[in-house]
């Protein structure tokens, strides 16, 4: 059982954090949620992921409707790794506020993590569909699905990723990578150069490059390319 603390830390989190109670207490229930709100947006800075799930208990008492509570709650749950306790308060959100995308986003990261590749894919299409910023849920769908082996399906994601965020580099990985499984190699090589072209330090996409080189029967050049990202991933 995840130990928590014990009411509010030292920092701004912590003194917005009193601040809101002597509202609660006072019966000022909208400053209250006002100042849960700046200390949850102040420890998710900080990274005090027991604290916002602390706190964000109490601000959900003031305020259950707040989509943004549940999602703060739900991201530290997750950076926990306490995945069911995320997809329920993700669910939450999603309740609260249906458009939120990212709360349908969180759902999809925690089903994954949770095997429940289905679902996860199905709340990845919802994220994706809330607004402009679906890009990063296309592409998540394009990882689960290149991971359940469905190569044309993850290339069709991915180009949809690459259509919303053209300069989203983890599109362009994934879908050099669906590529390469569909044998399409040099495409799946330009992708790939696009990828570390608009992300120099990820390891990732030098070694599928070097693992593509490789099936192509270009050794020396797929030596390197997973040299590269040995390197890389050893300075990480």
């Amino acid at each position: 059982m995840l130990g928590l603390g014990k009411g509010p830390s030292r920092g701004e989190g912590g003194e917005a954090w009193r601040r809101a109670r002597r509202h609660r207490d006072g019966g000022r229930a909208a400053e209250a949620a006002s100042e849960y709100q700046a200390a949850l947006s102040a420890m998710m800075k900080a990274g005090d992921h027991k604290g916002v799930i602390e706190c964000g208990a109490e601000a959900a008492a003031v305020d259950p409707g707040n989509a943004s509570t549940h999602y703060n709650v739900g991201v530290a749950h997750g950076s926990l790794g306490r995945h069911a306790e995320a997809l329920e308060s993700f669910g939450r959100s999603a309740e609260c506020d249906p458009g939120m995308g990212i709360a349908h986003h969180g759902m999809g990261l925690a089903l994954e993590m949770l095997g429940r590749h289905e679902e996860a894919l199905d709340a990845l299409a919802r994220a994706a569909s809330c607004g402009p910023e679906g890009g990063q849920s296309h592409c998540a769908r394009a990882g689960i699905l290149g991971n359940l082996g469905r190569h044309a399906e993850a290339l069709e994601s991915a180009d949809l990723a690459i259509g919303m965020a053209p300069s989203l580099g983890e599109a362009h990985h994934t879908r050099g990578v669906a590529l390469g499984w569909l044998g399409r190699h040099e495409e799946a090589l330009a992708s790939l150069d696009r990828a570390i072209e608009l992300d120099p330090g990820e390891a990732g996409a030098y070694g599928a490059k070097g693992e593509i080189l490789r099936r192509m029967g270009r050794a020396s050049e797929a030596l390197e390319c997973l040299k590269m990202a040995r390197e890389m991933g050893a300075r990480a």
